[in-house]
This record gives C-alpha cells, sequence and structure tokens, in this order.
C-alpha cells in the first residue's frame, strides 16, 4: 500500500512540533508559528498515553520509521498496528487542518 502524498509533510511538522513542544509559539516565526499550531491542533483530543507514544516516535531518529515503530510499540507494550493507525489518524488530522486534503 502505498502512502497519501501528505504523509511527508505531516511527519515532518509532527517531528518539529515535538522538537519544539516547549518553546513559546508567539517567538516564533510565523511559517513555523502555523506549522506548531496545526500539530497543536490535531493533537488537542489526544489521549495522554497516545501523545507519549507520538512523542517517543517523532523525537527518534537515525533509524527507518519501522523500527522506530516497533521499539516504541515494546516500549508501551502496545500493537505495531495500534501505532501505525495512531500515526495515519494524526497525520490526516493535521492535513486537513493545513487544507492539503
Amino acid at each position: 500500500m502505498t502512502k497519501p502524498w501528505y504523509e511527508s509533510c505531516a511527519n515532518h511538522a509532527l517531528r518539529f512540533y515535538f522538537r519544539h513542544l516547549d518553546a513559546l509559539p508567539d517567538e516564533m516565526p510565523t511559517p513555523d508559528f502555523v506549522i506548531w499550531r496545526s500539530c497543536d491542533e490535531a493533537l488537542e483530543d489526544c489521549s495522554s498515553e497516545n501523545f507519549a507514544i507520538l512523542r517517543e516516535v517523532y523525537l527518534q531518529k537515525d533509524t527507518s520509521m519501522q523500527e522506530i515503530v516497533s521499539k516504541t510499540a515494546a516500549l508501551f507494550d502496545v500493537s505495531e498496528k495500534r501505532i501505525w493507525t495512531l500515526l495515519n489518524k494524526t497525520a490526516r488530522d493535521f492535513a486537513k487542518r493545513r487544507g492539503l486534503i
């Protein structure tokens, strides 16, 4: 199955969001703030457990997404399918808020 075209954009934005989670949004340049706000809005209904899972996934780097999901699933004792579903839903929510879909 091919991934939706907006997924790379959403993944990049969500990595940015989690790296700058503690930054003050009003001190960001406007384009960065728009991305940050779209991510924040896409995650506002996220449970604390799902938020922690997403944070773990998006703060990891230098490895494939498959490996990251596998490690995160083991860390949180959840299925990889649950994490993939969460990632896809979050990417879709971000894309809708940004007007990409």
